[in-house]
């Protein structure tokens, strides 16, 4: 019966076919009622028949059934209060829930809200708990709704409160603290308004929001509380504002909080947080007043709540600033500073030691080795506690977020010692004490870790000279897991092994060379595989150069000594999989940075592969860009050449793309466009050049596949007569003019 009535659901509701599995649906109930009468389902099956009346349009029968449904209760006994004692039988009083809420909900269809209401109250008066039957709630929460629609207020605030009473952090009592703050919020204590700002705010009614923290903060005036839910309110209106990314009004809204409420709670809270919204418009407006009032904020911050968690998140802020403005040894100090009872120790601890290793980098470049030695000595100690702190803090605390945070941590300051390390050429090796081979299950569950780790331990093998060990480390881990991912650590090592494969090739042993390359086409893939699939941040730069080098092996190992598909004649490939590498390498690359460059060199991919009409797309949407070529006014835009000359032969290997794609699927329309392109090339171009010379061929070819026979062959025998050599070969395109006259001899017209 059921199945029958879901399945009318899902049919127009205009039409007749959804009248029969509703009707079908009803026949079922009718016989289940007579056979079952005596089973709980029965009275379930009485509210089905219901909900099947009123898609049926009877709304009398419907309201007839739900009634049957509610006289459950009725099998019980009653006290003298008028009570159903069905106490013990959770089941029944939901089934009678049910059936009360679908009357209720059929009576406002009815257009009777007053008796919606009398069906709700005669609910709550007979049924023992009758919140906690399955519809408890929804009955009230309707009942609030029918009082709203009367226009009785306070039968409203009554039945609003009920449901806050009822179910205080769940959205029973978040609709009846919605209801009262409609009213403007006279009706719900400033405690309630702010839970309803909350609220409101997680259901993405940002400004509703904010509009009930401001009547929250005026409600706060004069209360005993005032301080706390003053600040606490216009702590949350700032985080509004901040979501909207409307910094000044957030900073004002927190610099308010802190003056007005200093005693509130969130005080301290409003000030770190009003500092930071000060560099967050440093960020998008370089001015000084900002940068002064953050520091100033945070002044204030220490000065004022000396004890507060957040003293030591705004000293790593301040330390934080120092360090950007390059104020490394100033940046230290402040980091060293912050108290333990902060909360932030061990961090300021590694951040400390991260400003002295930038001062250390810094005097290294400028060539002060004595200041180097004594900043990296104090890099190193202040590392070294770090690790240590954090690793001991683990222990110390229960809560996991926290544990988290303090690994990191850890991580992050043996890290630092190892990149420390690496610029002292005797201390290289203590990078793999450092990170052993007991990183691998370490830091197993932490992606970003794991690959840091693996990264240096191969810069290091390769600061040592010891790239075989790194390939046999790499290899093995592979081997170990097909899937592991390496990012960009691994590109330094593709690197080394392509250089390693150009000494070898001028050397003259090609086939070593071929050995190492083929090594660093993995490598550089394995590098780069996580960019393309969209699973790590892309770095366009080292994307776009791996990219490079892969379709300089792909054309390598293809036996392809062209740069350019048009001037290839050699069949098939025998390793796509590198072109296909390269391609997928440039669409990575390609929305980070969309040169001429990448887009000509991924379509060359992609013909190469024989993927014509996507190379074709690209090369359309390129000359949409850059409008180098007019084939309806068959003209060559030479100021727009001027900027992107390489763009000239892009277009002839368009035109190719464009005939490749038009054979492919017999497009006319495409091989008419195809010749306009070449004839606009050819047309451009100065005669008896290379591209020239390719413009005619295409163009005649392609005239030859579209059956203009005797056009074409009179256009050939034209150039030949000019030029009885056709281009006498200097361009390769000797044999294919000949190929090209023999063929039209056959077809053309005698």
């Amino acid at each position: 019966a059921r199945t029958f009535y879901f399945n009318a659901l899902v049919m127009d509701p205009n039409g007749n076919a959804r009248k029969d599995p509703l009707k079908r649906s009803l026949s079922i109930l009718s016989d289940f009622e007579l056979d079952y009468s005596n089973e709980l389902c029965c009275y379930e099956g009485f509210i089905y028949a219901g909900l099947c009346h009123i898609e049926l349009g009877d709304l009398d029968k419907a309201e007839q059934s739900f009634d049957s449904a509610i006289k459950l209760r009725e099998r019980f006994d009653v006290a003298n209060d008028g009570v159903f004692l069905m106490q013990e039988n959770q089941n029944a009083i939901n089934v009678v829930s049910a059936g009360v809420l679908q009357k209720m909900l059929l009576l406002v269809k009815k257009g009777d809200n007053q008796g919606a209401v009398a069906t709700s109250r005669d609910y709550y008066k007979t049924i023992p708990d009758a919140v906690r039957g399955l519809k408890g709630l929804a009955i009230l929460a309707q009942e609030a709704d029918c009082h709203r629609a009367l226009g009785d207020s306070k039968s409203l605030e009554a039945v609003a409160r009920r449901m806050i009473d009822a179910d205080p952090r769940g959205p029973a009592g978040a609709r009846g603290r919605e209801l009262l703050g409609e009213s403007g919020g006279s009706n719900l204590s400033a405690s309630d308004m702010l839970n309803l700002a909350k609220e409101t705010y997680n259901r993405n009614d940002v400004p509703r929001a904010i509009e009930i923290c401001q009547q929250t903060i005026v409600m706060a005036r004069g209360r005993a509380n005032e301080a706390d839910i003053g600040s606490e309110a216009a702590n949350e209106l700032g985080k509004y504002y901040a979501y909207k990314e409307q910094w000044f009004e957030a900073v004002t809204a927190w610099e308010a909080a802190a003056e007005r409420f200093q005693a509130g709670a969130t005080a301290a809270e409003c000030l770190y947080r009003a500092a930071n919204g000060y560099l967050k418009l440093l960020k998008t407006e370089k001015r000084e007043y900002y940068k002064t009032r953050a520091r100033a904020r945070m002044t204030d911050l220490t000065k004022r709540y000396p004890t507060s968690s957040y003293v030591g998140k705004a000293a790593l802020m301040e330390g934080d600033m120092l360090y950007a403005e390059s104020e490394f040894a100033r940046a230290a100090d402040m980091f060293e500073k912050i108290p333990v009872i902060s909360g932030q120790r061990e961090e300021a601890l590694y951040r400390a030691g991260n400003s002295w290793a930038s001062l250390a980098r810094k005097a290294t470049a400028d060539g002060k080795t004595g200041d180097a030695a004594s900043a990296s000595k104090k890099a190193e100690e202040l590392f070294k506690r770090a690790a240590t702190e954090a690793d001991d803090a683990v222990a110390k605390t229960l809560d996991t977020n926290q544990q988290n945070y303090l690994r990191g941590v850890a991580f992050s300051a043996r890290m630092g010692l190892a990149n420390l390390y690496l610029l002292d050429k005797a201390r290289v090796a203590e990078v793999l004490q450092l990170f052993g081979t007991s990183s691998e299950r370490e830091y197993a569950s932490v992606p970003e870790w794991l690959n840091a780790a693996r990264g240096v331990r191969l810069r290091a093998m390769m600061a040592l000279g010891r790239i075989d060990d790194a390939i046999a480390m790499v290899d093995a881990l592979i081997k170990e897991n097909p899937d592991a991912s390496f990012g960009s650590v691994l590109a330094p090592l593709a690197r080394a092994l392509d250089t390693r494969g150009v000494d070898m090739r001028k050397q003259g042993k090609n086939s070593e060379a071929d050995i190492e390359w083929r090594r660093a086409a993995k490598y550089y893939w394995l590098a780069i595989k996580g960019q393309v699939a969209g699973s790590e941040r892309v770095n366009a730069e080292d994307l776009e150069s791996s990219a490079d080098r892969l379709l300089v092996f792909a054309l390598h190992f293809n036996r392809i000594p062209v740069d350019s598909f048009t001037e290839w004649t050699g069949g098939r490939l025998t390793e796509d999989d590198l072109f296909d590498q390269a391609a997928r390498a440039f669409e990575a690359v390609f929305p980070s940075k969309p040169t001429n460059k990448v887009v000509v060199r991924w379509a060359n991919c992609l013909a190469f592969l024989g993927r014509w009409e996507e190379a074709a797309a690209k090369y359309a949407d390129l000359f949409a860009r850059v409008p180098v070529i007019d084939i309806n006014k068959s003209t060559i835009n030479s100021q727009v050449l001027s900027g992107a000359p390489e763009l000239l032969s892009a277009c002839l290997e368009w035109g190719v793309c464009e005939r490749e794609a038009g054979l492919a699927k017999s497009e006319n329309a495409r091989l008419n466009r195809t010749v306009s392109i070449f004839t606009t090339l050819a047309n451009g171009t100065t005669p008896g050049g290379k591209l020239w010379w390719q413009s005619k061929y295409y163009q005649l070819r392609t005239m030859t596949d579209q059956g203009t026979y005797d056009l074409a062959e009179v256009a050939v025998r034209a150039l030949e007569r000019s030029n009885p050599d056709f281009d006498n070969n200097e361009f390769g395109l000797k044999d294919r003019f000949v190929k090209l006259r023999e063929e039209l001899a056959r077809k053309g017209f005698k």
